[in-house]
């Protein structure tokens, strides 16, 4: 990969699976943070600021809902970062949910990380964003 890889945050409560993907993630020259609740996810989007690429998050945390977090992204002035939410917990609704508050996939638990690396490296969707001009 050339250039400055994108700077991701990954949210994810389980460690085993937060270790997974992250050092799955960094062994592609990726560079990955972590959080482990939605509360250090909202304060490390606080101190990335513009600075962040990409969120990935998973629904389900101890001390709130991921999908909060996707809604907060969506709120915030741009440039926002991309969303990718994973889960293992989530219904049609709350998929629909997703992308209408930003999400541009819903990954479902199981996923394979290549799958998961593919949609992070994979271009920007620009015809949705030229509609939104």
């Amino acid at each position: 990969m050339t250039g400055n890889a994108p700077k991701i945050l990954l949210v994810e409560d389980e460690e085993a699976i937060l270790q997974e993907i992250a050092e799955y993630l960094r062994r592609r020259r990726l560079n990955v943070s972590t959080s482990a609740s939605f509360e250090a996810a909202q304060r490390a989007l606080a101190e990335a600021g513009s600075d962040l690429d990409i969120l990935v998050t998973d629904v389900r945390l101890p001390d709130g809902d991921g999908l909060d977090l996707v809604q907060q992204i969506g709120a915030s002035p741009e440039p926002r970062p991309r969303v990718i939410v994973i889960t293992g917990h989530l219904d049609q609704q709350s998929v629909t949910a997703a992308r209408d508050s930003g999400a541009e996939a819903v990954l479902l638990k199981p996923f394979s990380l290549r799958a998961l690396f593919e949609r992070i490296m994979s271009p920007v969707d620009t015809a949705s964003a030229a509609g939104a001009k």
